[in-house]
C-alpha cells in the first residue's frame, strides 16, 4: 500500500552494486530470503524500509561507503523484492526477527550491527529490544520509530503544500487515515509535487527508480500487508530507554517523510544524534554528512 507511493522511489544497479554475488536462505517457514554479503570489516546487516523498498538501491548509492567500514549483508525482507512470501501469510515483527536471528546464525555471525532507514527503525528497535545480545550497535538513518506519527505528519504537509484546509493532528490512541494518506501522495504525484516532498529533487527520484528497472518481477506482498497490522503502527520509543547498545540517530532537517522531530521522546542511553542538512534520502543528497555521521560513531563507541 504505501510502497505504491514509494516504489516511484528507488536502486540501478551499477557494476559495484553487481559484485557480490546474491544467495537465498530458507527460513523456518518456508521463506526464500536473498542477500548479498560484501566489504570488509565487523558484520552489519541492513534492514531496508518502505515498508517494502528493497536494498538494492541503498546498496547502489551507498554500498562502497558502507562496505570499506563493516562486512554488509544486504537482505530483502519476506515479501520484498527478490525473496518469496509466507504461505502463511505471517508479516508479524516476531516473524521478521526471527528472519535475521536464523540468517545470523546461519551464516556463522556472533554478533553484528544494525543498519536502517526509515520505517525500519520500528523493525530495528524490536530487534534489539528482544536480541540485545546479538546487536553491537545501530545505525539509524533517517528513522522512524513512530509511523503513526510519521504518517499523521506526511498527510498533514502534504494538505498544506497541496493547498488543502488544514488537517488535524492525531489524538493520542488513533491511528492515522492511510486512505487519506495515499490520495494525497497520489496527488501530489499527479500535480508534479511528491518528488519535492520525499526526495528534494526530481534528479534524485528519477535515480531512485531507475534502480527498480532490473527487477520486473517485483514482489510487493510485503508492502500490501504490513500497514493492516497493528503492531507496526505502535509507537516503539518507549522501548528505547531499556536498549543499552550504540545508537546513531542521523536525522534530515528538510526530511519530508519522517518529519522534523523523529527524534522527540527518544533515549537510547548511548545515543550520538546527527543532524543533516539534507532530506529524507542522505545517500544521494548528503552523502559526506552521511559518511560523517558513521565515522564520528565509529570512534565514538569503539567495538570492543
Amino acid at each position: 500500500m504505501i510502497m505504491k507511493l514509494l516504489l516511484p522511489l528507488l536502486s540501478i544497479l551499477c557494476p559495484l552494486a553487481c559484485m557480490a554475488q546474491r544467495a537465498d536462505f530458507a527460513t523456518s517457514d518456508g521463506v526464500s530470503l536473498v542477500y548479498e554479503q560484501t566489504g570488509d570489516g565487523p558484520a552489519c546487516l541492513y534492514i531496508h524500509g518502505g515498508p517494502g523498498s528493497g536494498y538494492h538501491w541503498a546498496k547502489t548509492f551507498s554500498g562502497s561507503l558502507f562496505e570499506q567500514r563493516f562486512h554488509m549483508v544486504y537482505m530483502d525482507q519476506r515479501g520484498c523484492g527478490l525473496s518469496t512470501s509466507p504461505a502463511a501469510g505471517d508479516y508479524s515483527i516476531e516473524r521478521m526477527v526471527a528472519d535475521f536471528e536464523e540468517l545470523r546464525k546461519s551464516l556463522g555471525i556472533e554478533h553484528w550491527y544494525i543498519m536502517g532507514h526509515s520505517f525500519a527503525g520500528v523493525i530495528m528497535t524490536e530487534y534489539a529490544n528482544r536480541h540485545p545480545d546479538s546487536i553491537d550497535g545501530m545505525l539509524m538513518i533517517c528513522c522512524t520509530l513512530d509511523i503513526s506519527e510519521s504518517l499523521d505528519w506526511q498527510s498533514r504537509n502534504l494538505a498544506r503544500i497541496l493547498g488543502h484546509e488544514a488537517l488535524p493532528a492525531l489524538k493520542p490512541g488513533e491511528r492515522p487515515d492511510l486512505d487519506r494518506f495515499i490520495q494525497l501522495g497520489n496527488e501530489a504525484r499527479s500535480r508534479g509535487l511528491w518528488a519535492d516532498v520525499a526526495f528534494g529533487s526530481n534528479e534524485f527520484m528519477d535515480a531512485c527508480n531507475a534502480t527498480y528497472r532490473e527487477f520486473p518481477n517485483w514482489n510487493g506482498d510485503l508492502s500490501e500487508s504490513v500497514m493492516s497490522l497493528p503492531e507496526y503502527l505502535e509507537d516503539k520509543r518507549p522501548l528505547s530507554p531499556a536498549i543499552n547498545v550504540p545508537v546513531l540517530f542521523f536525522s534530515g532537517r528538510n526530511d519530508g517523510m519522517v518529519g522534523p522531530d523523529g527524534v522527540d521522546k527518544v533515549r537510547f542511553p548511548q545515543m550520538l544524534v546527527w543532524e543533516s542538512s539534507g532530506g529524507h534520502f542522505p545517500f544521494m543528497d548528503d552523502p559526506q554528512g552521511l559518511q560523517s555521521a558513521i565515522d564520528s560513531f565509529i570512534r565514538a563507541f569503539p567495538r570492543p
